[in-house]
């Protein structure tokens, strides 16, 4: 279902907002809020790893010849959909991090292992938006494993690493840049 992507790239969009909005007092209660950015990146992930869930249950249903004539639609939208709210994500991530390492310079080695593993998460993207194209589900099975695979240990050391400090950074502090 390419809700599930929608919804997590709505959510992404709105904590970012929330993050590096330009302008706009700051919170009266800074700290509930502060408290909900960790826990929502942590939010964002569970979504995103149901949208690979429902990804993997759609490859289970293909027929496992090596080629067919072309993928179903509904697989191909929710990929796509799953690609750009992915995209999304580390997007805004991304524009977060130089106003966190600056408040924490002790995560610049967390902030550069994840904004590589960014770029080559980007990459393995591109190659399965190419093989949805190809018609080929034993290969795009293999490196949609792959990229889950990546994924959640991505997802898993970013929140192992940046959860508690999110909750304890004043979201204000995440806007100046």
């Amino acid at each position: 279902m390419i809700v599930g992507a929608a919804v997590a790239a709505t959510a992404v969009a709105g904590v970012s907002a929330a993050i590096v909005g330009s302008g706009g007092a700051a919170p009266q209660q800074a700290a509930p809020r502060a408290a909900a950015i960790g826990d929502h990146l942590r939010t964002v992930h569970e979504q995103l790893r149901r949208d690979l869930a429902t990804v993997r249950t759609q490859l289970d249903q293909l027929d496992g010849s090596s080629e067919i004539p072309s993928l179903p639609t509904d697989l191909r939208s929710h990929c796509v959909a799953f690609c750009g709210a992915l995209h999304e994500h580390h997007t805004n991530e991304d524009g977060v991090f130089p106003a966190l390492v600056r408040l924490h310079p002790e995560l610049a080695p967390v902030v550069e292992r994840l904004q590589r593993e960014h770029g080559v998460v980007a990459t393995a993207l591109a190659e399965l938006q190419q093989l949805l194209n190809s018609a080929d589900p034993v290969r795009l099975r293999t490196e949609f494993d792959r990229l889950a695979n990546e994924l959640e240990t991505h997802f898993t050391y970013e929140e192992d690493e940046l959860v508690a400090t999110l909750n304890a950074t004043d979201p204000a502090a995440l806007r100046q840049r």
